[in-house]
């Protein structure tokens, strides 16, 4: 019983939901709240009534004075919930209790902290916040994270959760008790911001952070606890809206952000906000906001209107010169008001801290060149001691005016440059003055030519507008313009400008992208290899990073190190989200990266979702302005990802409609639209648009023929692509010299057993089966499948091969074991690629038993493979059309010949209108002759 309040434990467990409700709404808004209480809860308004008064009078002791919650538990040590038996309670907060307690079945003998709600009037309400609790802790694996072991509900509807027990002191007592140096405690932050990092990058958001929250142990290493009123940012809104109603926000106001107390949308800045609090606590001693009288409601208009103060002013003694300067500059930008002013990312706050550590500058505060300066003093104060005394008059008040001075009036001609040079361009470009209307094209490229001639005073302005011109004509397709304006910058940035200099390291890093465009893969690994440790260790080049990074997965699938190629996509995607945000181009650009890389590695569902998300995330950032580049590569990565997994009729829509968007938004001749094209030939081979196919491949191979460099893995892929476009359709004279081409490419830039190379050996062999060269074709195939003996290549790639083997074999009159097919039909994989290769093995095989005698088998093969061609294909194919004739043959054997007519009149139809005369043309006529006349002859 409280002694001022007469409060017991039964009644606290139903007043206190309520309190909660009441305290979290202003003031003025309690008494309507109050009256309009439900009936049974009637009987708690007076009470309820008193302790807001004494609350709003500013009673803080009066509150203070109400029972713990320990005291109103429902449990003792002992007692058993959900398995658990109870042993000593570790705290209790204002959602629940925790246990310290140990399993009763005693198959894990681990101590665990058991998490339990108070028992309210809405169990259901409980358990879902549990569950969501349980979701987002098990997406949570990192050493600073307390993890989750177990949750569920217990017999009598107590929900819990089974948490890490963690031997620690809460952060801001180990410290002090401790009395850490600044550097230490900076140190130690950095674990809790690497930990809340990893949760943003799980695309969750913590909402409670506070010391409390964060326990240290004896070694040292933090651990953050409680998501209990962490939220997914993608969760559905009638949960969002389920926690509203049950009027409770879940916060600790003295670290919650000004969007929490006033009941905005929380993200992932809410807790960096959060973050500042702990941190200037931390340092300073003190949490950033003066109180006169401690309320509550003194404390949420602080934080929504006042100005938090510097922890310097904070701080008393030493620590205070300390903190002066960049910790002030980075506690003061995580505490802004408005989210979007604050760091974008933890990743973000933490590296400014880092480059405190190191004595570098960091990026919160203006990069003028006196605090660039006096940071290089900081880390190299003995090599500067002998000039320190002739500097000091500089130093002096009028000193620092003067540089400072300088630093403006060098930013200001910069702003002059930039903006004399753009007057200058659109003048020319404006049709009243003379000039006509210019497309995109047009004007980068004049810009380009005007900036030859344009004086540009300083360097580092001249290789920037050089780079952005650049990288503009090659986001238009232009390779040739682009090259040019960009070796110019590059080689501008390394005759003025250092070679660290973030433009030199821009200019280099086009170089690489342009040189991977071109075909030049070993040049561009070269440069990246250097490149891409240079940017590491800069940290204030992020975008610069996930691009270099993106540049170097598809270097590594151009060459088939798939699964190399999807590490380093996975770690630039999560570089990406953590350090740019969720609608950073770049961002954008790495989840599609992603999907794909994913695809090569042949993990297609993990394609599949990767693609999709890509493509919502590319619609959230751009959908509404007309084609975009992002969207068009994210819907083609997608469409890919839904024709890998089954879905070609979908796959092949949303490639041709990113085709349609590259040709209106970069016109018919740019490189994306060729690429594009590219990867639709083969989906639509196996759907039988084949005459589309061919169309696509001979329009790639002309735009990509013209920007690509002929050695290169795009050229011999483009070339490999028609090939296979014309040899679908039979027209092998034309198909066997194009496949040979892409062979001798593959073959010196990839090697001889590598995926690509080994696939087009095989439709080369396959084209010279079907000229009639049999001989060449057999020792092809045969060299193809002994390079496969033992190797790891796709299922598809090795099925092909037995295909091609067999159909040479067999056209060759070669004795043809079973067995090389009747794994291949009989197997279980039911991959899309593959369901279309067994289709193919199963005709073969079914030819080869009709000739071997075999009716019955014969009939079961090719009708199965009938039944699979009518199925997955949209129009008659010449496998499908062979099938037909051997199908109608042992009809005609077997005296049918009314049923073999209508399946020779199908194959003769499409090889008369298919014009591609040959053997196979020669057999369906030679057999329709054959039923037409046994029908003439049939009583």
């Amino acid at each position: 019983m409280n002694a001022r309040f007469g409060i017991d434990a039964a009644t606290w467990s139903r007043l206190s939901p309520l309190l909660d409700q009441a305290l979290d709404l202003p003031a003025a808004q309690r008494p309507a709240w109050l009256q309009a209480l439900p009936t049974e809860s009637g009987a708690l308004k007076p009470l309820l009534a008193e302790l807001l008064a004494a609350h709003e009078a500013g009673a803080a002791s009066g509150l203070s004075t109400l029972p713990p919650l320990d005291g109103a538990s429902q449990h003792q040590a002992g007692d058993t919930v959900g398995g658990y038996r109870l042993r000593r309670p570790l705290g209790a907060g204002g959602m629940g209790e925790v246990w310290e307690a140990v399993r009763v079945d005693g198959l894990i003998d681990r101590p665990v902290a058991l998490k339990l709600p108070h028992a309210g009037s809405d169990r259901h309400a409980l358990a879902a916040r549990m569950a969501r609790e349980r979701s987002i802790l098990a997406a949570l694996d990192h050493p600073h994270i307390a993890r989750l072991y177990d949750a569920g509900i217990a017999a009598d509807g107590q929900p819990f959760l089974a948490l890490e027990l963690v031997q620690g002191e809460r952060i801001d007592r180990w410290c002090d008790s401790r009395q850490l140096d600044m550097p230490a405690r900076l140190r130690l932050f950095l674990q809790v911001a690497h930990a809340v990092a990893h949760a943003h990058a799980q695309l969750v958001v913590h909402r409670d952070l506070k010391p409390s929250n964060l326990l240290v142990d004896e070694g040292g290493q933090v651990k953050l606890l409680d998501f209990g009123i962490a939220k997914l940012l993608e969760a559905p809104q009638d949960e969002s809206q389920a926690l509203t109603q049950q009027g409770r926000r879940p916060l600790t106001p003295e670290y919650a952000s000004p969007e929490q107390i006033g009941g905005a949308a929380v993200g992932t800045r809410s807790d960096i906000y959060s973050l500042g609090v702990v941190l200037c606590e931390l340092l300073s001693g003190q949490r950033p906001y003066r109180l006169r009288r401690g309320t509550r409601a003194e404390l949420e208009q602080a934080v929504l209107e006042a100005e938090p103060a510097r922890p310097s002013d904070l701080a008393h003694g030493p620590s205070r010169r300390a903190l002066r300067g960049d910790l002030d500059t980075i506690v003061l930008m995580a505490l802004k008001k408005d989210p979007a002013q604050r760091y974008a990312t933890v990743d973000a706050m933490a590296a400014d801290i880092a480059r405190h550590l190191a004595g570098r500058p960091v990026l919160a505060r203006a990069d003028s060149t006196w605090y660039r300066t006096s940071r290089f003093v900081a880390r190299n104060a003995v090599a500067v001691a002998v000039g320190a005394a002739a500097c000091a008059a500089l130093v002096a008040g009028a000193g620092i005016a003067v540089w400072q001075a300088r630093e403006a009036r060098a930013e200001a001609r910069r702003a002059d440059e930039v903006k004399r040079f753009l007057a200058a361009l659109f003048k020319e470009a404006n049709p009243y003055l003379g000039g006509k209307a210019p497309s995109a094209m047009d004007l980068v490229k004049q810009a380009d030519r005007k900036l030859g001639r344009f004086m540009v005073a300083q360097p580092a302005v001249r290789v920037e507008l050089g780079t952005m011109l650049g990288e503009s004509l090659m986001m238009l397709g232009d390779l040739d313009a682009a090259e040019a304006a960009i070796d110019r910058a590059a080689t501008q940035a390394r005759q003025l400008l250092p070679q660290h200099h973030p433009q030199a390291l821009h200019a280099r890093l086009l170089q690489v992208q342009v040189d991977r465009l071109r075909g030049r893969a070993a040049q561009a690994r070269q440069a990246l290899d250097t490149l891409v440790p240079q940017l590491r260790r800069d940290d204030t080049l992020p975008e610069d990073l996930v691009v270099a990074l993106q540049a170097q997965a598809l270097l590594l699938i151009d060459v088939g190190d798939y699964s190399g190629a999807s590490r380093v996509a996975v770690e630039s995607a999560q570089l990406a989200l953590q350090r740019l945000g969720r609608q950073h181009p770049d961002t954008v650009g790495a989840a599609i990266l992603l999907g794909l890389a994913h695809r090569y590695d042949k993990r297609f569902d993990a394609a599949r979702e990767a693609a999709g998300q890509a493509l919502s995330l590319a619609l959230e950032a751009y959908g509404a302005d007309g084609p975009h580049p992002r969207v068009i590569e994210a819907r083609a990565t997608y469409g890919r990802a839904l024709a890998d997994t089954g879905d070609l009729a979908g796959g092949i829509a949303q490639l041709q409609h990113a085709v349609a968007d590259a040709r209106t938004l970069l016109g018919n001749n740019s490189h994306l639209t060729g690429v594009l094209l590219q990867n639709l030939v083969a989906y639509q081979i196996d759907l039988g648009e084949l005459a589309q196919a061919e169309r696509n491949s001979q329009e790639a191979l002309a735009i990509l023929g013209a920007q690509v460099e002929k050695e290169s893995f795009t050229y011999a892929g483009t070339l490999a692509a028609h090939g296979l476009a014309l040899l679908a359709q039979y027209k092998a004279g034309r198909a066997a010299p194009v496949l040979t081409e892409a062979v001798q490419i593959l073959q010196r830039v990839l090697g001889p057993q590598h995926e690509a190379t080994l696939t087009a050996r095989s439709h080369l062999a396959l084209a010279q089966a079907l000229n009639g060269e049999l001989a060449q074709a057999r020792a092809g195939i045969e060299a193809v499948a002994t390079q496969l003996a033992g190797t790891r290549v796709a299922p598809a790639v090795q099925a092909r091969a037995a295909y091609v083997r067999a159909l040479v074999l067999r056209r060759s009159a070669q004795p043809l074991p079973g067995a090389l097919l009747e794994g291949l039909v009989e197997s279980t994989d039911m991959s899309p690629k593959l369901q279309r290769e067994r289709m193919r093995a199963g005709a073969e095989l079914g030819a080869l038993l009709a000739a071997q005698g075999d009716q019955a088998g014969a009939a079961r093969r090719l009708g199965d493979a009938l039944a699979a061609f009518a199925r997955l294909e949209r129009q008659l194919t010449p496998p499908h059309a062979e099938a037909l004739v051997a199908m109608a043959k042992l009809h005609l054997a077997q005296g049918r010949a009314q049923e073999a007519l209508p399946l020779l009149e199908r194959a003769h139809a499409y090889w008369q209108a298919a014009d591609a005369p040959g053997p196979w043309a020669e057999a369906a006529a030679a057999a329709l002759a054959q039923c037409r006349a046994a029908l003439r002859h049939t009583p």
